[in-house]
């Protein structure tokens, strides 16, 4: 198969969407790096997808730019029949404090598309979203509204 450049949000810059990862967690992070510069440029959210590809390892899908405040991972689309397993997305550049953490509409769509979640705020922190259902049974009491994680 002929090797293909995949381009991201920086026009003419080259993404690594499509490379493989050894966990989603990974994959995340490197869709999130690339994301992060422009969103605060930009002043606007961008949002994709992470799926698992035939070989068994993850990636990302291109991002979407959304507007100042919403993006929409199912935007960015992925290859037919593979297995979406979380999407991410970034806060624009406003440096508010309510863009530092999920918001409650970024926890209940991962909630009920039944899909871990990934945020890089404009400090550059990452950070993963467990839907209580991902949450290990023996904690679902403790942490009902699902669980935050920092991934950096």
């Amino acid at each position: 198969m002929p090797e293909m450049t995949i381009y991201g949000i920086i026009p003419g810059s080259p993404s690594d969407s499509g490379k493989g990862y050894p966990t989603p967690d990974d994959a995340a992070r490197a869709a999130l790096s690339e994301i992060d510069t422009r969103s605060v440029e930009d002043k606007s959210e961008y949002a994709g997808n992470v799926y698992q590809k035939s070989d068994g390892s993850y990636t990302f899908s291109p991002p979407a730019r959304g507007t100042d405040r919403t993006s929409r991972a199912e935007d960015s689309q992925v290859p037919k029949g593979v297995k979406v397993v979380a999407t991410y997305h970034s806060h624009g550049g406003e440096f508010a404090v309510s863009d530092e953490l999920f918001s409650p509409t970024d926890k209940i769509k991962a909630t009920f598309g039944h899909n871990d979640g990934y945020l890089i705020t404009p400090r550059g922190d990452m950070y993963k979203y467990l839907p209580v259902d991902h949450v290990p049974p023996a904690a679902q009491n403790e942490f009902a509204g699902g669980l935050v994680v920092r991934l950096n």
